[in-house]
């Protein structure tokens, strides 16, 4: 799946994802979204919007059709998909034993794209301490 216009950032198209159980989350469900654009997902609780967000960095695969991120499909060629995408959860997955500078350790090693000096100004300019745990911090410094 290659995306059809230059200016097009995300696409969906004719896309479901259904879970286990037979939950259906998405169906057929085709969005494009522009460079340049702000958009949002608005919805009730269980609408799709995660699970679409999901599909983008693939943390979900598709059922049927497929997404798009900036021309690449993130199945078949991710890490070229995701250096253009990032993606903060609602709920921050962090591991309890690591340091806020371990973190930023494994990040680097994972992810090649992953700027870890601009990471350690952002901690600094939020005052988040490199030395404490998930425990620690708040909920914004978490995230």
């Amino acid at each position: 799946m290659t995306v059809a216009h230059p200016d097009v950032a995300l696409e969906a198209r004719d896309l479901s994802k259904r879970y286990k159980g037979g939950v259906l989350a998405l169906s057929n469900l085709s969005l494009r979204v522009l460079r340049g654009s702000i958009t949002a997902l608005v919805g009730p609780n269980a609408a799709g919007k995660s699970s679409l967000i999901k599909t983008w960095v693939a943390f979900e695969r598709p059922t049927a059709g497929g997404v798009v991120v900036m021309g690449e499909d993130p199945w078949r060629r991710r890490s070229e998909a995701l250096r253009h995408i990032g993606y903060v959860p609602q709920q921050p997955a962090l591991y309890r034993g690591l340091t806020v500078g371990a973190h930023l350790d494994v990040a680097a090693r994972v992810r090649p794209s992953f700027d870890k000096a601009a990471a350690l100004e952002h901690a600094e300019h939020f005052l988040i301490p490199l030395h404490a745990r998930p425990t620690e911090l708040s909920g914004g410094q978490q995230a």
